[in-house]
């Protein structure tokens, strides 16, 4: 029998460790059995109710390639699941996470990470896609002694007035989501570039950046988005908060199932005086034919998008 999914991943990079939290909905279905959906096979996970998520247009690249177990948390009815990543300063290596399969019965999950065979910058985006950015957005608050503050009260600043200030440290996170085409259906991505003085964090860039493929449906609601750069003495972040969804998700395959829905929380890049993380606080499907969507969380040190 298949077990519906509700995916949550939260990630980060520790140089080759990785960061996700991971919620899966432990209630059965009956259109699917495990498997079905996907070319990914479990090496380590098994079970009756073992979900295999579909695979991503964008895999581990051969040789770098690690599977693991993790123990998740029964958390009402839910399992998730915590790991951590981080790059040390210098460190430009990308990574990637993506969960394979999860045992609902035991609450564990089979992850692969390592580097990416390519970034979604790579890419070529969908015909029907809709994409959206904020622009660059600067932080002063550490210039002013203020403390953090909200998306209302950031500025643009010239290129000639970013560049006259020293860099510190730049990161970029992605999540992506992608239906069983490998099509991606949605994405966000969050970027920072810290500026330093003094020894001390003075301010920071921040972008963030949406898409969507509106050609199979998805919609994307405006009224989730929360967009917010942050910097204090000794950290900066980019972080930003999406909602998208779809009444016609697989069309017939899904018939007189309800909305499908794909949430982003918190997805945040972030830099200290001399490291890089990447992080999403949660992502998750639900409704419709939410088990037939994969996703992953790509982490890419030491760069900047400014849109």
């Amino acid at each position: 029998m298949a077990t519906s999914a509700v995916h949550g991943v939260r990630l980060g990079l520790v140089g080759a460790v990785i960061v996700a939290s991971f919620g899966f909905a432990l209630a059965p279905v009956a259109f699917a059995e495990p498997g079905d959906r996907s070319t990914q096979t479990p090496e380590i996970l098994g079970g009756p109710n073992v979900v295999v998520l579909p695979e991503l247009s964008i895999r581990v690249a051969d040789g770098t390639a690690r599977r693991e177990l993790v123990q998740g948390q029964r958390v009402g009815a839910t399992c998730q699941f915590s790991f951590e990543f981080e790059a040390d300063a210098g460190n430009t290596v990308p990574e990637m996470a993506s969960v394979v399969a999860v045992d609902p019965d035991s609450c564990r999950a089979e992850i692969q990470r390592g580097m990416p065979t390519s970034l979604p910058s790579d890419l070529q985006v969908a015909p029907g896609t809709e994409e959206g950015d904020g622009g660059q957005a600067v932080d002063t608050t550490a210039d002013q002694r203020g403390g953090n503050h909200s998306k209302g009260n950031t500025q643009r600043r010239t290129d000639r007035e970013v560049a006259a200030q020293a860099v510190g440290l730049k990161s970029t996170f992605w999540t992506i989501w992608e239906d069983p085409a490998k099509a991606v259906i949605n994405e966000v991505r969050t970027s920072v570039r810290s500026h330093e003085k003094n020894g001390q964090i003075s301010n920071a860039d921040c972008t963030w950046y949406w898409q969507r493929l509106g050609q199979t449906g998805w919609q994307r609601d405006a009224g989730f988005h929360d967009f917010a750069c942050t910097s204090k003495a000794n950290k900066a972040k980019s972080v930003d908060s999406e909602h998208f969804f779809n009444d016609d998700f697989l069309g017939p395959v899904c018939s007189g199932r309800v909305r499908t829905h794909v949430y982003y929380v918190n997805n945040a890049a972030t830099v200290t005086l001399n490291k890089m993380k990447g992080s999403i606080k949660y992502t998750w499907a639900e409704g419709g034919c939410q088990s037939w969507l994969g996703y992953g969380t790509l982490f890419e040190p030491g760069a900047f998008y400014s849109n």
